[in-house]
């Protein structure tokens, strides 16, 4: 990402959210595990963020990933706060 950033420029956060929002049930591989981003959070759509947290974490759940589980469940935790 960091080098896709430096090459084009760093995008609009809401024009990029759009376009990858149609793809939020995907799973994401990344290294040895499967991972949820939440850039909407990064927009400040806080509402939107949790939405996607909680999906990935249910995801997480049962798909048996103790490790990205528990990832999922700081990232609800700080959410919520």
């Amino acid at each position: 990402m960091v080098w896709v950033a430096a090459r084009l420029g760093v995008p609009d956060r809401a024009e990029a959210y759009e376009r990858i929002a149609p793809y939020a049930e995907r799973r994401v591989v990344m290294g040895t595990g499967i991972t949820h981003q939440v850039p909407a959070e990064s927009m400040g759509d806080r509402a939107r963020a949790l939405d996607h947290a909680e999906r990935a974490h249910a995801l997480h759940r049962k798909l048996g990933l103790e490790y990205w589980s528990a990832r999922s469940a700081e990232l609800l935790a700080d959410l919520r706060d």
